[in-house]
């Protein structure tokens, strides 16, 4: 047997250590420069963490619950240019959109380079009913002035009419049909009805005008409660008057595409309205009265889209006014939701809906596009001689609209303004009240005392019930501290 070399084996076992030494080597160096090579983003993209949808929610149309008011004004997160805190640090994604999208903080957050130019405040009231006990007394508070009118109605808006003045735009949901006396034969006893229709007198359209409203939106299921001919003897009459501007009704589709603008302050606002249908079946008031042309516009999604491109080439930021849902019903159903996706995703830049008689929530839908708009479901009801306490309990819904430098429009300063309607037992004494300002005494003397079957409360309304369905129904970000859970 050969004997080895020692040093032979020296020699070979240093090589084997060498060859392990640099294969160990280059296993570092690569994963070091794999490491370099992916530290940063490429120049053509986007870090994860900075994506704008990534911050969308995943239920986009759900309710956003918020205790206590957060850091960043809610919307923030979706401006490329003020970012959360953990986008900080990372760079300005470079497809961000290039219109941006609503800030809902409590001002108008700075934005760069990039400067406000105008701001519009509005605001905007629920549904404005008249049954024949605030009729009646608006007769009667006419015949004491003794001024030659037949009607007065002042009286109900006193209370809230420093606010309504104090908007930029103030916008009411109309929904009794307006028509002068001489379409109801000279007979103003006519307003007074039983087969529940609804008509108003035109002296109802001078004191909106007087206490400061704007816009009149008239889509909603009374329009035909006079038939085709009170429909379009309306339009008639509001063609005829200034100082208030009414969308919603209009003798043809054609009408229906001509949108309502009202600038203010260098901003230029556009109108849109629908309604679900009418009481009155249209094919009946066209059998009835095929010589009076009319136009109901319903929210197809075609129409809706249709129209929203037409009021972004007219305008700076568009408002929809939409009578929907379902009577009495607390909660947005799913055909209201469906819908507010639609007008979300092609270029409303806040919904306002009326029609449930009772609030609704306010919530946040998605734009489709990263980023969300409000959509307030329901108001309420402003003046009625409704019969439960939640018909009662209405709001102000105000915010403003904010123009910027690069010509995009936002919101800020959202915010609900609860307001509680009053009549006592004999159907006097109807009055717009602040939540704030019910007192219990004012509660125990409302008239819905008068409807103890229909009432919800067993015929009673307190302070306490009406801040309580104020608070499951409205979140905080949108209401006075006095008012939060």
């Amino acid at each position: 047997m050969q004997k080895n070399d020692p040093q032979k084996v020296k020699n070979i076992a240093a090589i084997i250590l060498i060859v392990i030494m640099c294969m160990v080597i280059a296993g570092l160096i690569a994963l070091i420069v794999k490491t370099v090579k992916n530290d940063g983003p490429k120049a053509t993209e986007v870090p994860s963490n900075t994506s704008v949808s990534n911050n969308t929610p995943n239920n986009t149309d759900s309710l956003i619950p918020v205790e206590t008011p957060s850091p960043t004004p809610r919307g923030q997160e979706f401006f490329t240019d003020a970012p959360t805190d953990e986008q900080t640090a990372a760079p300005t994604p470079t497809n961000a959109p290039a219109t941006a999208t609503p800030t809902l903080g409590p001002t108008a957050t700075p934005r760069g380079d990039i400067k406000v130019t105008g701001t519009v405040s509005v605001l905007a009231a629920g549904d404005n009913l008249f049954h024949n006990g605030i009729l009646l007394e608006a007769k009667e508070k006419a015949q004491a002035l003794g001024n030659g009118t037949d009607f007065s109605f002042d009286f109900i808006y006193t209370n809230v009419r420093s606010r309504i003045q104090a908007a930029d735009i103030s916008v009411i949901n109309q929904e009794s049909l307006i028509l002068p006396k001489r379409y109801l034969s000279n007979n103003i006893s006519r307003y007074i009805r039983s087969d529940g229709s609804f008509v108003a007198p035109e002296e109802l359209t001078q004191t909106l005008i007087g206490i400061g409203f704007d816009v009149m939106d008239k889509a909603n299921n009374h329009m035909l409660d006079m038939g085709s001919g009170g429909m379009k003897w309306g339009v008639d009459y509001m063609n005829t008057v200034t100082g208030i501007k009414a969308v919603g009704a209009y003798y043809d589709e054609a009408g229906s595409e001509q949108v309502c603008v009202i600038e203010k302050n260098g901003v230029k606002i556009a109108f849109l309205a629908y309604t679900y249908g009418t009481n009155v079946p249209q094919w009946k008031a066209s059998w009835e009265a095929p010589e009076f042309p009319y136009y109901i516009p319903l929210p197809e999604d075609e129409k809706m889209i249709a129209d929203l491109k037409r009021a972004d080439d007219a305008a700076d930021f568009t408002v929809v006014l939409i009578h929907w849902g379902t009577e009495q019903q607390e909660r947005p159903n799913d055909d209201q939701r469906r819908i507010a996706k639609v007008l979300a995703e092609n270029g409303a830049g806040i919904i306002i809906g009326h029609h449930p008689h009772c609030l609704q929530s306010i919530e946040y839908v998605s734009d489709g596009k990263g980023g969300r708009i409000i959509c307030a479901y329901s108001l309420g009801t402003l003046v009625s001689n409704m019969s439960a306490e939640k018909n009662m309990l209405a709001g102000f819904f105000e915010f403003n609209v904010n123009k910027w430098s690069d010509g995009s429009a936002t919101v800020s300063d959202v915010r609900l303004t609860p307001t509680v309607f009053y009549y006592d037992t004999e159907y006097k004494n109807s009055k717009i009240y602040y939540l704030s300002e019910m007192t219990n005494e004012l509660c125990s003397s409302h008239g819905i005392k008068n409807y103890p079957k229909e009432s919800e409360n067993k015929n009673k309304m307190t302070r306490a019930t009406m801040i309580a369905y104020l608070q499951k129904t409205i979140d905080n970000e949108f209401l006075a501290a006095e008012y939060r859970k």
